[in-house]
């Protein structure tokens, strides 16, 4: 869920890692474990998505239904999306998140 989730609302560069490359394995939001039968892919390699696109995306999530997180700026993305150029594309486990 996104509503009240903790990886929406919290830290920009977790939320930012998880849209950039995507989330694979079971994740706890709001002390309640999710399994998925297939991983999330992240939007990296997707042309349309550029670090505008993708900050707006975040601050609609952030924003949306009970979520009270300050809007994104395009300038996040870009830092996330150098500091994390090397990953190309694997997602994330909730484990590496919570580094």
């Amino acid at each position: 869920p996104l509503d009240g989730s903790e990886w929406v609302t919290g830290d920009i560069n977790v939320f930012a890692k998880i849209l950039l490359h995507g989330l694979t394995g079971p994740i706890s939001v709001g002390g309640k474990v999710y399994v998925s039968p297939a991983d999330m892919p992240g939007l990296f390699q997707n042309p349309a998505m550029t670090d505008a696109a993708l900050a707006d995306i975040a601050t609609s999530a952030r924003s949306e239904w009970s979520n009270p997180a300050a809007p994104v700026k395009a300038e996040e993305f870009a830092k996330a999306r150098e500091a994390n150029k090397d990953r190309n594309g694997k997602p994330y486990t909730e484990k590496e998140l919570k580094k």
